[in-house]
């Protein structure tokens, strides 16, 4: 094995993770309006406006996240009659780059970071 020492890994893994989450914040702050500008017959949209505008920043990243989600598996919006597809399959493929980087990098270190717990401890 390595010398090197397993908590530097975590020390690296963790502010790598806080990075991201304020790049995150960052993109939730200036882009919300521009994505939700890009989806304007997704129900989705109209209603977390409505539910999470008040809310501020942590309002805006539930709302990005809720894009997130859909533009990642819009089957299950779809179900539901929540969003329209042709418009998820339209999104500025810019736009859903910004959005997605840094969440998907967010859930990657989430993952890196439990499993190497794991691999630690045991």
């Amino acid at each position: 094995m390595t010398d090197v020492d397993p908590g530097l890994i975590a020390t690296i893994m963790i502010l790598s993770a806080v990075v991201t989450v304020c790049i995150s914040f960052y993109v939730a702050h200036a882009y919300t309006e521009k994505f939700e500008h890009c989806l304007p017959n997704c129900k989705f949209v109209e209603q977390n406006k409505r539910g999470f505008s008040s809310a501020g920043l942590l309002g805006k990243i539930m709302r990005c996240n809720m894009i997130y989600f859909y533009l990642w598996v819009p089957s299950l919006g779809k179900k539901r009659g929540l969003l329209d597809l042709k418009e998820i399959e339209r999104f500025p493929v810019k736009l859903k780059y910004l959005l997605t980087i840094p969440w998907t990098a967010q859930i990657i270190l989430l993952i890196a970071l439990v499993l190497f717990t794991q691999l630690v401890v045991t």
